[in-house]
């Protein structure tokens, strides 16, 4: 039995692009030195084109959960007609949350705006609204509450420090300051519903919990790519080894 952090010969093990798109392909050989033999991986039945110096997050399974690492493209080997690829392990593996459990840590401001009254005086989902007011253009300044911090995100969540006390199962608008500037549209915006509030006294603070409800399609895609791109960071960043 091979020890958590060790992948080992006949591991399955995925290879994911920065795009979050993974590879599934397995260990054929390695030298004991960071480098491992494996085959070239696929994308349903299409060969992926991988290229000399690029690099991957890999993931690999063992009973006490999912591990990553940071690995490069070494290099390529032919034996008969089968093509494999050389990967050289960059850091050492690190325990995985799959991108819907895993909170992104941040620095990231987000508006906290009041605009759900409109779901009563307009007579429209979660969904509509939204749509409608992505199409139409930026929040106007009175409808914002505060301007919050949140110190974590996921696909399905935040969690954010606020001055205001809000109810639990209060539904808000929120629009999250992404430094990046390839948001899906001009307004980002996204509903939430207040899940959890814990008073921090000592500085006039509350911690509150939120789940996201009536996400866009663009809105989900992008959060996914984001939360994975930050994780990604995370690991090449880790301890290397």
């Amino acid at each position: 039995m091979p020890d958590d952090e060790i992948i080992a010969i006949g591991d399955k093990i995925e290879i994911v692009g920065e795009e979050g798109r993974a590879y599934k392909t397995m260990v054929e050989d390695m030298t004991g030195n960071g480098l491992f033999l494996v085959g070239m991986p696929s994308y349903g039945r299409m060969p992926v084109i991988l290229h000399k110096g690029d690099a991957f997050t890999v993931h690999f399974s063992r009973e006490s959960g999912i591990f990553a690492t940071y690995m490069r493209v070494l290099g390529f080997e032919k034996k008969g007609d089968i093509r494999y690829v050389w990967l050289h392990q960059e850091t050492r593996p690190r325990r995985y949350q799959r991108r819907g459990a895993y909170r992104l840590p941040v620095n990231l401001k987000v508006m906290v705006c009041d605009r759900m009254k409109n779901l009563a005086e307009l007579n429209l989902s979660m969904e509509t609204l939204l749509e409608k007011l992505q199409e139409h253009g930026e929040i106007e300044e009175a409808d914002v509450l505060e301007t919050a911090g949140a110190t974590d995100i996921s696909v399905t969540g935040l969690a954010l420090v606020v001055k205001k006390e809000y109810d639990l199962n209060e539904e808000l608008l929120l629009k999250p300051l992404f430094r990046e500037q390839h948001s899906p549209q001009p307004s980002f915006l996204i509903g939430a519903e207040v899940m959890r509030s814990i008073p921090e006294s000592y500085r006039s603070r509350h911690c509150i919990g939120l789940r996201f409800i009536g996400q866009t399609n663009s809105v989900h895609d992008y959060l996914s790519k984001y939360v994975v791109a930050g994780q990604q960071k995370q690991i090449r960043q880790g301890n290397r080894g």
